[in-house]
């Protein structure tokens, strides 16, 4: 009789699931909370993403103003080319670097292009903030420039495997020193540093005749 009774329950049990699941199915309690858990993930990993790229603009906000400095330093600094690179290098060091220090002559390393042939060009390295920067110097008749990279590594974005950020700047010096700032202002134009709005015309008050006070 027991085992009568212990299969009935179990045919009704076999029986009554599909009803269950009908009555899950049909339930809506909870829901904000599954949607809320589902979109969460994502929510931090974009929010942790724009502290990433956040950070990496940071970084080239600094670059860019350290190359800046280390271009009108370096045209203000006359006839000998070794000098000039010895005062960017000093300079963009001295806004970069965390230590805020300056570098050696020897610190100064020949940029070698294909089969070794050095290129005219010097680099060397600096410890930021963000990480270590490679910046190259170029002096030409043309002008001088320097140009930083920095690779800023990420937090957030590694979850999407993007382990590092590459950062870079560029700073032209053309021609002689009095048209320096013209030449940095083009060139920070082109590269989408600056905006430039034309001045408002302050409009001049017509005076008032005799015909404008008679009615």
């Amino acid at each position: 009789m027991q085992n009568k009774n212990a299969w009935r329950r179990k045919i009704r049990s076999v029986i009554a699931l599909p009803e269950t699941a009908k009555r899950m199915l049909r339930d809506e309690r909870g829901n904000i909370g599954m949607i809320f858990g589902a979109a969460l993930l994502p929510l931090v990993f974009f929010a942790g993403a724009g502290m990433d790229y956040g950070r990496a603009l940071q970084a080239k906000t600094l670059l860019q103003a350290a190359a800046d400095a280390a271009v009108v330093a370096a045209s203000n600094m006359n006839g000998d080319p070794d000098a000039k690179r010895k005062a960017a290098a000093d300079i963009f060091t001295a806004n970069a670097s965390v230590s805020g220090s300056t570098i050696t002559a020897a610190q100064l390393s020949p940029v070698m292009g294909p089969g070794n042939v050095p290129t005219g060009d010097y680099s060397f390295t600096t410890q930021t903030a963000f990480g270590t920067a490679t910046t190259t110097i170029t002096i030409a008749s043309t002008g001088i420039t320097v140009r930083p990279v920095l690779v800023v590594p990420t937090t957030f974005m590694r979850l999407a495997s993007v382990n590092s950020l590459d950062v870079q700047a560029r700073s032209l010096a053309q021609g002689s020193t009095k048209k320096l700032e013209i030449a940095m202002k083009n060139e920070q134009k082109a590269l989408g540093y600056v905006t430039y709005k034309k001045p408002l015309k302050k409009k001049r008050k017509r005076k008032q005749t005799v015909a404008d006070l008679t009615y």
